[in-house]
């Protein structure tokens, strides 16, 4: 009984050639270890995508300054989403203002104190709420939003990235329009059973999904062994975690998608 269904099983969702199977195994295995190998620079793309840096301005104060700033530092600290306050360098800071405006030699000791406040990805900081506290301790002081917008572009990064997904899509098309083709009898017996197109497509889609996950799931697993074997710097970490799951969903959803969508038009032809 146990074989019988075993054999209606393998008839129903894996009525391809086991080649044919093993093919998309390993394709989904080599694009795995290749998009992993993108996972840092997709990381930076989107970290970089995001807004999170803050300008501190500090007014010179000349009563008490040292011990003012000391209190403003101690109200950052209690914000658990500022990871680091980085001071610009003044020599750094006058050079950029003399490119800008004419400085003279007497007003640069009016230039404030400024810092980067470095905070937690897609955090923010409330800047009137912040601001307002600040400006208590020493008047003037006040927190700017960083401009918006992608920083340390690189375009190595996205050549990369755009010539991974290229390939896959362009592999993963011939792959499938190829599959379809050898299922052509299969499909237009289904048919002539009075089989429901969305059972024939649930079952197809199935079978392929298995070999499909077996291939990422190996791909990973072969990374973490490596990593493990030789110590070398590791991707597979929670700070590459959202990268990795957009490559698995993007991997998963566009071998899926594209082979329901092939099965469709090749059903479509039958009527």
């Amino acid at each position: 009984m146990r074989l019988k269904y075993i054999k209606y099983i393998l008839i129903k969702c894996f009525p391809s050639a086991f080649l044919d199977y093993a093919g998309f195994y390993f394709f989904n295995l080599i694009f795995s270890l290749i998009f992993m190998t993108n996972v840092p620079f997709l990381s930076q793309i989107v970290s970089n995508t995001y807004n999170t840096s803050y300008i501190l301005f500090i007014p010179k104060d000349e009563e008490s300054f040292e011990e003012k700033k000391d209190l403003i530092f101690s109200d950052l600290s209690l914000n658990v989403n500022i990871i680091s306050v980085n001071q610009i360098q003044e020599k750094e800071l006058l050079e950029k203002l003399r490119k800008k405006i004419r400085l003279e030699k007497s007003e640069e000791k009016l230039v404030p104190e400024v810092f980067e406040i470095i905070i937690k990805k897609y955090k923010y900081l409330k800047l009137e709420k912040e601001s307002s506290k600040l400006d208590n301790i020493i008047q003037g002081t006040k927190i700017i939003e960083k401009s918006k917008g992608l920083q340390g572009f690189n375009s190595k990064n996205y050549f990369s990235l755009f010539t991974s997904f290229f390939l896959f899509a362009a592999t993963l098309i011939v792959l499938q329009v190829d599959y379809i083709r050898k299922l052509k009898k299969y499909l237009e017996k289904l048919r002539l059973f009075g089989v429901k197109d969305k059972d024939i497509i649930f079952n197809v889609v199935a079978g392929y999904l298995v070999f499909q996950l077996l291939g990422l799931f190996t791909g990973y697993a072969m990374i973490y062994f490596l990593e493990n074997l030789y110590t070398t710097d590791t991707i597979i970490t929670r700070e590459y975690l959202f990268s990795i799951i957009i490559f698995f969903i993007v991997q998963n959803l566009a071998g899926s998608f594209n082979l329901v969508l092939n099965i469709k038009y090749s059903l479509r032809k039958f009527l």
